[in-house]
């Protein structure tokens, strides 16, 4: 054989080679990116969990507050923690909705906390105080928001609150005096 055929034959090998590492590289990330979403999700239904321990732990206070009823200051702050938990743990998997992360893209987390809204007076009250704080800090932060971004999408923690000022205004118009059935409200 010529020299020069096995110096093309080096030179195939190395380029196969080379392929052969990229599409492990890409293997790898791929099987990495699934690892990460899973753990995600895991994390996900363990804060699901914490939240029903939280409510069950607290049923008399969370139940005052759902109805707006006078809350001492240490019962603001445990209903004020759940509510947070509550929000930020729909509104998360509300944004794996919307990035296309699970099987389906519908809005029934923000609709469920502006129904819980329209249905109790206290929720309605800590939501638009948990905004307007927001808006507080929003200003002092100029333009700091969580965002969430994949490709050329970016979902962020207003627009969800947008979505459930949004559904909560449908709900007003279309009935203006619900029934509050605390089991809606996460009290057992």
């Amino acid at each position: 054989m010529k020299s020069g055929n096995w110096k093309d034959i080096a030179e195939l090998i190395g380029i196969a080679a080379i392929v052969a590492s990229l599409l492990f590289v890409g293997i790898q990330l791929q099987q990495d990116r699934r690892i990460a979403l899973s753990d995600s999700l895991s994390n996900w239904s363990d804060r699901a969990d914490t939240i029903s321990e939280l409510i069950s732990d607290n049923a008399v206070v969370w139940n005052k507050a759902c109805l707006g009823q006078q809350l001492t200051a240490e019962e603001r702050t445990i209903a004020s923690q759940i509510l947070a938990r509550l929000v930020a743990h729909k509104n998360f998997t509300w944004t794996i909705y919307r990035a296309g992360l699970a099987q389906t893209s519908d809005d029934s987390q923000a609709e469920q906390l502006a129904e819980m809204a329209w249905r109790y007076p206290g929720v309605r009250a800590m939501l638009q105080e948990m905004w307007a704080k927001r808006e507080e800090m929003d200003a002092i932060r100029a333009g700091f928001d969580l965002e969430i971004n994949r490709g050329n999408l970016t979902f962020r923690y207003q627009d969800f609150a947008q979505k459930i000022l949004m559904i909560l205004a449908e709900l007003d118009k279309s009935n203006p005096a619900p029934d509050s059935v605390l089991s809606i409200c996460g009290v057992p």
